[in-house]
């Protein structure tokens, strides 16, 4: 059996709550940004779609923040168990993830683009707060550093 890091568990936890938040923040402008369609003007376009971010927002980020627990962390896991701790295969299956999801659910696949974009910022700042890189017993030896 294991012994689980709490401390280590906690910053991933952490880490899945800000990458959740700013994620959704940034990506689910645009997406709303397009399917305003019942808008006069561009300018009124831009503020009914602030009205409906920031309505979808809070809603959406409790979906991803679920998610990356419930599913990222299994899949951080077995990433980091198989050695790797860049940054690239961390933000690349939030991507995959955020593609796939909402196109498997009610979101519907007209969202899996922005879907994407908010996986793959989600998953490279989960990464950044994480750093699984810098973890000790992970650390791999590099050409020219003694051991």
């Amino acid at each position: 059996m294991t012994k689980v890091n709490w401390r280590l568990l906690g910053k991933s936890v952490w880490a899945c709550a800000v990458g959740a938040i700013t994620g959704t923040a940034i990506a689910i402008y645009p997406f709303s940004v397009t399917v305003q369609m019942g808008a006069s003007s561009f300018k009124e376009r831009l503020i009914l779609a602030l009205h409906s971010a920031m309505q979808l927002m809070p809603w959406l980020s409790l979906i991803t923040f679920a998610l990356m627990v419930v599913l990222g962390l299994p899949i951080q896991k077995l990433i980091q168990d198989v050695g790797e701790t860049r940054w690239w295969p961390h933000a690349i299956s939030a991507m995959a993830a955020g593609l796939i999801i909402p196109a498997c659910t009610g979101i519907g696949i007209l969202y899996s683009p922005f879907g994407g974009l908010a996986g793959f910022l989600a998953g490279s700042i989960f990464w950044l707060i994480r750093r699984p890189n810098k973890d000790k017993g992970n650390q791999q030896i590099q050409p020219g550093m003694n051991p």
